[in-house]
């Protein structure tokens, strides 16, 4: 009986000590379930707070002499940025050229996926950022347009080094599609200044008062390219100094370069400024090939017209010698073919954004650009002239964002040149940044 007794107490002690931790639980539980709903909000709070940071949002206007989608990484607090860029172009060719010989098995129209660019960027801290530019070309062309590191010291005073933009005319750095007006980018800044051209290299930037600056040095243009070991093909007449880049690949060092950049940032919607460079191209080769290149640019936005104009001039030395060279490695065949001792090109270009007074959100420029362009404006005696070098352009389009992060553009190209051989053309393309 006394055993019987015992376990009754401790039955009951048991069961009241659950019912009150039952009736605890019970009474707390619509607290905790409050605090455990708040916790993972907390957590997908944080979660969509780093998607953010990893893609934060493309601004009108970039940082450093970069386009808005490259400049991303500056604006993140800390840790990775991804952005990107693409276009698609279209071109359709006249079936005559401004003879009238027909030209339509020679000047075939084509779609190219010209460009397919993702930006990878991280921040290490408020001083230190990384950045970078994976680019695929025509679809299945890989290349790295630019990888550097930041040194962040001073407004006045930050360094730079990697394999960097050089710092000339108005597209090389900002070359974003949404960011200039036409569907092809202007042919002074794809033979004078061979843009997108990028090398190794190390220097200096910043801004001070109403004046920014670039100054790096870099590895140099190989002038002979294939005909001296190069990896490259070198000059030539209907590319100018463009198939002379190294683009940061074994590329050879026995010269370096050096390029320096000067603007006017003083007024908002406008940048004026000049650029010069110089180096030597022939490296190991016997004959020093001396290179200048200089040019003078500004870009302007009042209200709803936009102007900009680039000139820019070439100097080749040794050009005689670097033609034998060429010639002899079975590169180039004929003077005529060659690049010139002296190149030179420029253009203005002036749009109006009509509905500047209608939409803010939205934005449709109509433009013109008027351009020359001669990669053998100057020539040493004796040297055959390919008049088809001598290039005018006449550029008649219009660009249309509904927003800022996507461009399509149609533009009708008037091409004449000195050989009486130029074909006209219709560019159609789509753009965008991300």
């Amino acid at each position: 009986m006394r055993q019987i007794f015992i376990g009754s107490l401790l039955f009951y002690a048991v069961t009241s000590h659950l019912f009150a931790q039952n009736a605890a639980a019970t009474a707390a539980s619509p607290t905790d379930e409050q605090d455990r709903k708040i916790e993972i909000l907390s957590q997908e709070i944080e979660k969509l707070k780093a998607g953010k940071e990893l893609f934060p949002t493309v601004k009108e206007t970039g940082k450093y002499g970069l386009g808005p989608a490259a400049s991303k990484v500056y604006d993140v607090q800390q840790g990775v940025s991804i952005g990107g860029y693409g276009e698609l172009l279209y071109q359709r060719f006249d079936s005559t050229n401004q003879q009238g010989t027909d030209v339509t098995n020679s000047h075939i129209d084509q779609t190219d996926f010209v460009r397919a660019i993702v930006y990878f960027g991280y921040k290490f801290n408020d001083k230190m950022v990384f950045n970078s530019e994976i680019e695929v070309e025509h679809a299945k062309e890989i290349s790295l347009e630019f990888a550097y590191l930041d040194y962040l010291w001073r407004p006045w005073l930050s360094f730079r080094a990697g394999k960097v933009l050089v710092p000339m005319g108005l597209i090389n750095e900002l070359h974003e599609p949404t960011v200039y007006l036409g569907a092809k980018r202007p042919a002074t800044e794809q033979f004078i200044i061979p843009s997108t051209w990028g090398e190794n290299g190390m220097g200096a930037f910043g801004t001070t008062g109403d004046f920014s600056y670039k100054a790096f040095v870099l590895t140099g243009f190989d002038a002979l390219g294939s005909a001296n070991g190069g990896s490259v093909d070198g000059f030539n007449g209907a590319s100018g100094l463009r198939e002379g880049r190294q683009d940061g690949g074994e590329a050879k060092s026995v010269s370096f370069a050096g390029v320096a950049r000067a603007d006017y940032v003083g007024l908002q919607g406008l940048l004026a400024g000049l650029s010069g460079y110089y180096g030597r191209a022939g490296h190991n080769f016997k004959t020093p090939i001396d290179i200048w290149i200089v040019d003078a640019h500004a870009d302007a936005r009042y209200g709803g017209l936009l102007a900009r104009t680039v000139v820019a001039y070439s100097r080749v030395g040794n050009v005689t010698d670097l033609y034998q060279q060429q010639q002899s490695a079975g590169t180039l065949t004929s003077s005529a073919s060659a690049v010139g001792s002296d190149l030179y090109g420029g253009y203005v270009e002036l749009g109006y954004d009509v509905l500047h007074h209608f939409d803010a959100g939205q934005e449709l420029v109509a433009f013109g650009r008027f351009e020359r362009v001669d990669t053998q404006h100057k020539q040493p005696a004796g040297f055959q002239r390919d008049g088809a070098l001598d290039r005018t352009i006449y550029t008649l389009g219009f660009r249309y964002k509904p927003i800022v992060q996507l461009a399509a553009k149609a533009e009708y190209q008037i091409i004449r040149n000195g050989a009486q051989t130029g074909v006209n053309q219709l560019n159609i393309s789509l753009g965008y940044i991300f």
